[in-house]
């Protein structure tokens, strides 16, 4: 027999002071009386004491003693070597991603969602622990994370998985797994215990790796893992891709890739809904066949932008009453017998308005430069033959051929320069030059969606900057150069405003004729202007993004909303947030902290239009193809058991019962007067 608590038996101690207590004798006191014939008549009257008599005050001592041991026995938790042997180590992994919100039962609605069934099972198992029998919870979302320690207090554990919340992430079970395997590594008895709706290897993670810490498959029989599979196989229709992008061609324009997968043994009619800002872009009604996956790219033109949503409707037998079409958009979807997954029903995007730009074109005549900008429906374009003495704020001026000797402040693009300026001098004229892109243009917005090296220029001429590239007051970033390193693009951020250089003879090539330098242009203005309209590409579920902070902000007084309205401030010096990983989808923000909140809540409510001014959205999807197949891949066979069944109780709680039944035996014998 060992002692959890051996320094309890201290308690044992208390029985000096009770057999003190025994023997100590009541000294009587002397009182005067008239006469002593009564008392010697009752002393004379009194028999002699039987044996019975003389040891009934010692049954009481021994009583009172034999309680203390008890209590003393029962503070020190007594335990055997075999409650050691036989004592379980379990680890829960409850998978809470988003395939475990599919219902448990498509026939029965009221069973919940898959996630309530483990849940339930994993209380079951939390109640039938034993004494000496340990358990930790660990939980398998966006991230894998530990909900309860390990720990033998059955209440603990069971507050902890009331607690689990659902996610609409993809499951990150294999890093939850690794986890698990360590907490029992070494430990007799130990079992990790993962109740999902998949097979680990079948689940697809946020990494995309498997764990290291996986067993190997030549020694199945040592991995601690059994799997509790819940749910019914289904149908579901899903959107297993979204995404939105920038025509290269077009300023206002705006590409949408949409994937639909049909994760079902039967045909599936569906209805694809295309809506930005709250009006209706497009309505594609689809007619699937078994697991097929169907992909479309759409060409859209906007100015405004906004918020666009994809929504799959699966009642295609629709009123054409005005009143029933916008009950139906507003409608959350439900699950169906075809579809028993909601959150991959409905992706966004954000599409960022586009902002007017002006643009003086200083130009002694040529008009394939003129049509460049022309062309472009965000730009006020004004022509002149020579630089005015005042340019209005935030005008972009563009100087074809003739340069002042200083140039003006705010953002200049400088084509085909013939003379010097206090930014860079005129050399020589260059015929056929080879075109090599630098290391700098590999990740510049200026160059992006161009390729610089296929570009054929019969003339150029070579034009040398005159700050280095350290400076610190005038940072220089060459783009293009020729094979002897003369600088054919360069942009330079001035402290009066940035700049950007082109030495290409327009007059001896048809550069604006092709894409390349249409591409260039927007991507030019876009730098000049640092225009809001670039748009962020949507997130996947249980990702972390990265939002860099306007130039100049201080985080402190910034905010991460996420869908619901909650509001997390950033801590001090930071120059990016960070969020993530995205355990829910919808719209995320990073927001002023000075609006309110009313602001907040309208936002949510609104979507981007409604938030505070300068806030920056990102879109959140699910777009896993292995949350969105429902249909369960665990073969009842191969699903695990696991014992719930107790194992009596704890030795000091039969201690301790017993001294409660000793006070009750004592207390009755008291009543009794068979001890005293």
């Amino acid at each position: 027999m060992n002692f959890a608590a051996p320094s309890m038996l201290w308690w044992l101690a208390l029985a000096i002071p009770v057999v003190a207590l025994y023997v100590l004798k009541v000294r009587l006191r002397r009182v005067p009386v008239s006469t002593l014939m009564f008392w010697d008549r009752v002393y004379q009257e009194k028999a002699p004491r039987s044996l019975f008599e003389r040891l009934r005050h010692l049954g009481s001592l021994l009583l009172q003693l034999l309680l203390v041991a008890l209590l003393a026995f029962a503070l020190a938790d007594p335990f055997t070597d075999a409650e050691v042997r036989e004592a379980r180590h379990l680890v829960l992994v409850l998978d809470a991603s988003a395939g475990m919100a599919a219902p448990a039962d498509p026939e029965n609605p009221d069973a919940g969602t898959r996630l309530d069934a483990a849940k339930a099972r994993a209380m079951e198992l939390v109640k039938g622990l034993r004494h000496r029998d340990t358990a930790a919870i660990l939980t398998a979302g966006a991230a894998a994370e530990v909900a309860c320690g390990t720990t033998g207090h059955p209440p603990t554990l069971a507050a902890a998985l009331t607690n689990v919340q659902q996610t609409d992430a993809p499951g990150a079970v294999p890093a939850a797994l690794a986890l698990a395997r360590r907490l029992v590594a070494g430990r007799e008895n130990g079992q990790v215990i993962l109740l999902s709706d998949h097979a680990p290897e079948t689940r697809a993670t946020v990494e995309g790796e498997a764990s290291d810490d996986a067993p190997a498959d030549d020694d199945p029989d040592d991995d601690p893992v059994t799997l509790l599979a819940f749910g019914q196989p289904g149908g579901n229709v899903a959107l297993t891709a979204f995404q939105v992008r920038r025509s290269l061609t077009d300023p206002i324009g705006y590409e949408i890739l949409v994937e639909v997968s049909n994760f079902a043994d039967d045909p599936a009619e569906v209805r694809l809904d295309l809506d930005l800002a709250g009006v209706p872009v497009d309505v594609i009604p689809l007619e699937l066949e078994p697991n097929e996956v169907w992909k479309r790219t759409f060409e859209k033109t906007d100015e405004a932008g906004g918020e666009l949503v994809a929504t799959l409707r699966f009642d295609t037998e629709e009123s054409d009453d005005a009143a029933d079409d916008d009950a139906e958009a507003d409608a959350e979807p439900a699950p169906t017998a075809t579809n028993l997954l909601t959150v991959d029903d409905v992706a966004r995007a954000v599409l960022p308005a586009r902002e007017r730009v002006a643009v003086l074109l200083v130009t002694p005549g040529n008009l394939f430069l003129q049509q460049v900008f022309a062309a472009n429906p965000l730009v006020d374009l004004t022509l002149a033959s020579a630089v005015p003495e005042s340019i209005p704020e935030g005008t972009v001026l563009v100087l074809h051929r003739a340069v002042p000797e200083t140039l003006p402040a705010g953002p200049v693009f400088v084509v085909d320069p013939r003379n010097d300026s206090d930014l860079f001098t005129v050399g020589k004229e260059i015929v056929s030059p080879t075109v090599q892109a630098t290391e700098a243009a590999e990740d510049s917005p200026l160059t992006a969606n161009v390729r610089i090296d296929s570009i054929q220029i019969p003339k150029a001429r070579a034009v040398t900057p005159t700050v280095a590239g350290d400076n610190a007051a005038n940072r220089l970033t060459v783009l293009a150069e020729t094979e002897d390193s003369e600088p054919l693009l360069f942009a330079v951020r001035r402290p009066t405003g940035k700049a950007l250089v082109l030495a290409v003879d327009f007059d001896a090539t048809d550069l604006p004729l092709r894409t390349a330098f249409p591409i260039l242009a927007v991507n030019a203005l876009t730098w000049f202007t640092e225009a809001a309209g670039e748009l962020r590409p949507a997130s996947a579920a249980g990702t972390v993004v990265s939002v860099p902070l306007p130039e100049g902000a201080k985080s402190e007084e910034w905010s991460v909303i996420d869908p619901a309205g909650a509001a997390e401030p950033l801590p001090a010096g930071l120059t990016e947030a960070t969020l993530g990983p995205l355990a829910q989808t919808g719209l995320w923000g990073v927001v002023p902290s000075v609006a309110a909140d009313a602001d907040v809540e309208a936002g949510v409510a609104a979507g981007v239009g409604g938030w505070p001014a300068g806030a920056i959205p990102v879109a959140v999807n699910l777009t896993s193809p292995g949350e969105s197949d429902t249909r369960v891949t665990v073969p009842a066979s191969e699903s695990g058991e696991a014992s719930v069944s107790g194992g009596g109780r704890p030795w000091w709680f039969w201690l301790a019962a017993g001294a409660l039944v000793l006070v009750g035996v004592e207390w009755w014998l008291y009543q009794r007067r068979f001890i005293q």
